[in-house]
């Protein structure tokens, strides 16, 4: 993958994150979001190190599989917080 493909489609994967993220925040899953931008943080950085020796261009190539992967991880991240409902019903069984 050259530079300038991974910088055109670094820009399309943010806006992917950004909407999601938005869904996350609106359904109250705001903790999803966050683990899924640790992952891809946990991903980026070392990457980012080890292409170092491309220079900047090595720190562009580092971004886009990195927003590819929290895009990925955050519907995954998503289906195992439990759902309002099911949080309401565990409380009243449990009192």
């Amino acid at each position: 993958m050259c530079c300038s493909c991974a910088a055109g489609a670094y820009p399309w994967l943010t806006a992917c994150f950004i909407a999601v993220g938005g869904v996350f925040e609106g359904s109250g899953a705001a903790p999803a979001l966050l683990r899924a931008t640790l992952v891809g943080t946990a991903v980026q950085l070392p990457l980012a190190h080890g292409l170092t020796g491309l220079g900047m261009p090595g720190s562009c190539l580092a971004s886009a599989p990195a927003m590819a992967v929290r895009c990925a991880a955050g519907p995954v991240l998503l289906r195992r917080v439990p759902r309002q409902d099911d949080a309401d019903a565990f409380l009243a069984r449990a009192a």
